[in-house]
């Protein structure tokens, strides 16, 4: 059995920042900023969210048997996560971008499919990186410490995303 080197395990453990990104902007600032900022009703902008769990817990699955079944010479794993990657920034931005002039219905619009894009997007990146890490470390031990080392990076990226929302845009 061969032993992952550091670097690869960093390297694997910095891809769980951007759920770790997605997950606090997610929890702590999107209803906050639609309700509060935006000013849609939070029946609304909940029920927006809801929808877009719902698809994110369709496309789970589908993306697991997709990236199961691919075969590139990249590998099963890396092209998904790499081509899901800009979509992803894109989506992000744009979900707390909405274009001025927007009625109420229409700023709910813009967040059901931002956040199902967002959510779709990660997903297609997500689910291949936990199927890799569980690929790359064969032994027990080793696989442990690869994902305590992702948690860890995913703590960070939450931390940060909470410091830098609070400090630049919600002072």
């Amino acid at each position: 059995m061969r032993k992952l080197s550091m670097p690869t395990m960093f390297a694997y453990g910095l891809g769980q920042a951007a759920e770790g990104v997605k997950n606090q902007a997610f929890n702590v600032f999107l209803l906050f900023y639609y309700q509060q900022v935006i000013g849609i009703p939070g029946t609304l902008a909940g029920l927006a969210l809801g929808i877009a769990m719902v698809f994110d817990a369709i496309t789970d699955p589908v993306a697991g048997v997709i990236s199961d079944r691919v075969r590139t010479r990249w590998g099963r794993r890396h092209p998904f996560m790499f081509f899901s990657a800009f979509p992803l920034v894109i989506c992000f931005v744009a979900l707390f971008s909405p274009p001025d002039g927007l009625e109420e219905f229409g700023h709910f619009i813009w967040l059901t499919a931002f956040a199902i894009l967002v959510r779709g997007a990660l997903t297609f990146y997500y689910v291949p990186h936990l199927a890799l890490g569980a690929e790359l470390a064969q032994d027990y031990h080793q696989r442990s410490t690869l994902f305590a080392l992702s948690t860890v990076f995913s703590i960070t990226a939450m931390a940060a995303v909470s410091f830098i929302g609070y400090r630049y845009f919600f002072p």
